[in-house]
């Protein structure tokens, strides 16, 4: 499996630097579908979260630092992103939310390795949420 992450500032209240990441950095992602768990029928109340974890390597620090000042963002918060996962040429997952905002960022380092490890949760704007597409199953 390769995963590539775009983000680029959303349309609507987002602002900041673009950046890209790929299979070399992006070691999991988990797309989540959350609801709240205290109702006894389908909610209207939907979340749409994505967890990314990687590796924060030398070769991309500029990408992995513009990533980091991004979870700082607070007046103009929102990006769109483009996850894709893909098994050899085949598009198996790709997540695109419009207006994507960081819930949690953490950064990982220890004195054995000489890289350090990253995990960023995103949520897309609940108004928006309507626009997250999920598509693949198609040639690369």
């Amino acid at each position: 499996m390769a995963f590539k992450l775009a983000v680029t500032p959303a349309s609507v209240g987002g602002g900041g630097d673009s950046f890209n990441l790929d299979e070399k950095v992006i070691k999991s992602v988990v797309y989540k579908t959350d609801t709240p768990d205290d109702s006894n029928a389908r909610s209207h109340d939907v979340g749409a979260i994505l967890e990314i974890r990687g590796n924060l390597l030398q070769a991309a620090e500029e990408d992995t630092k513009k990533m980091a000042k991004w979870t700082l963002e607070s007046a103009l918060p929102y990006k769109n992103v483009v996850v894709t996962q893909t098994a050899g040429s085949f598009v198996m997952r790709e997540y695109t939310f419009t207006e994507a905002f960081v819930v949690d960022y953490i950064e990982e380092f220890n004195d054995t390795e000489g890289e350090g490890k990253f995990t960023l949760i995103l949520k897309q704007k609940r108004e928006n949420i309507k626009d997250v597409k999920i598509e693949g199953g198609y040639g690369a």
